[in-house]
């Protein structure tokens, strides 16, 4: 299958990811959020008790991490806050990098708007990845991603294993649906303020090391927080396959996954609006 610069870009990416190892990588220090407002950093109710939430200074501002209400627990799908969403995902995932996690972070912030560019080479690999993806019962079929709740990864595996191939298309059009649903801006302002709030979970949890963390860091600001793939370990553990939707069209073709009636629940038609 021939896809041209489409194989070049890829190429180029993969690349510009062997240089997170380069030994002579020049030394840039990350720029500060520019913006004034207070970045706000969510933590859900557990019932355990928890450190984390209170004031810590972010260069020249105070960043504010408080705790949720819990006014989305209870639904059959709950809403998961920033430290929450990075805890499941090393719960999910083999072999998390620094790289996954900025990927994840890229998608919160910008949802699918940077890959759709070429809507016929979507839909080609779309068909390809989806064909080749093996059923698979125990994955998660909706992973959050935003803290906010609107921005979900759907698992091809989860998703064929409880409505095969006849709703692919189906599928396809929540992906393309929800691209429109996502804010277009080519401002990074927003990303470096989540690239920020992470540094500051990981301070507390001590996933990566602070070495790792400034290795990623000089590379993502050498080339101005380029789009990425996963990396290689992940890859090879976790064979990931998805598209990343927004909440609101999830509803509007899933609307059993939020429902209290577990007949609802268990209900493998989808609804067709």
């Amino acid at each position: 299958m021939h896809f041209g610069n489409k194989q070049k870009n890829l190429l180029t990416s993969i690349i510009l990811m062997y240089l997170v190892f380069a030994p002579n990588m020049r030394n840039k220090p990350l720029p500060e959020p520019k913006s004034k407002k207070s970045v706000e950093v969510k933590k859900c109710e557990s019932g355990e008790s928890n450190s984390f939430p209170g004031k810590y200074a972010l260069g020249e501002k105070e960043v504010e991490v408080k705790k949720c209400e819990g006014e989305e627990r209870g639904s059959k799908l709950e809403k998961l806050c920033f430290e929450e969403i990075i805890e499941k995902q090393f719960s999910l995932h083999e072999s998390m990098q620094v790289q996954d996690m900025y990927k994840l972070l890229c998608q919160a912030e910008f949802g699918s708007t940077h890959v759709i560019s070429d809507v016929v080479y979507a839909q080609k690999y779309f068909e390809y990845e989806y064909n080749k993806t093996i059923p698979n019962e125990k994955e998660e079929l909706l992973e959050q991603v935003s803290p906010d709740g609107k921005i979900y990864r759907i698992n091809f595996g989860a998703y064929k294993a409880r409505f095969g191939d006849a709703k692919k298309e189906l599928l396809y059009n929540m992906f393309i649906e929800s691209s429109r649903e996502f804010k277009r801006s080519d401002s990074l302002e927003g990303l470096i303020e989540k690239w920020f709030e992470f540094k500051k979970i990981n301070n507390q949890k001590n996933y990566f090391t602070n070495e790792e963390i400034a290795k990623f860091e000089h590379l993502i600001n050498l080339y101005n927080f380029p789009l990425v793939h996963h990396s290689q370990e992940y890859e090879a553990k976790n064979r990931p396959a998805y598209r990343i939707v927004h909440i609101n069209i999830v509803k509007k073709y899933l609307p059993q996954l939020f429902s209290d009636n577990v007949n609802d629940a268990k209900n493998h038609d989808i609804h067709h609006p």
